[in-house]
């Protein structure tokens, strides 16, 4: 898992407020990416979020700590 983690810190290195995270994928990287934005910025997370129902992305914000 290291290499990943060292990866996602390097792709999201330029992540700034009011950027999103698009959750795809394996649920521990996105964990491990989630983790990575929210200690660059305070706790704090975007993301964006597919509801299936009216085919459209929901914005959803949240606060990790604090």
């Amino acid at each position: 898992p290291q290499e990943i983690i060292a990866l996602l810190n390097a792709k999201l290195r330029d992540y700034k407020p009011g950027d999103f995270l698009l959750p795809t994928g394996r649920p521990d990287y996105i964990g491990w990416a989630s983790a990575i934005v929210a200690n660059k910025m305070d706790g704090f997370i975007n993301m964006l979020v597919w509801e299936a129902k009216t085919q459209c992305y929901r914005i959803v914000r949240g606060q990790m700590w604090q």
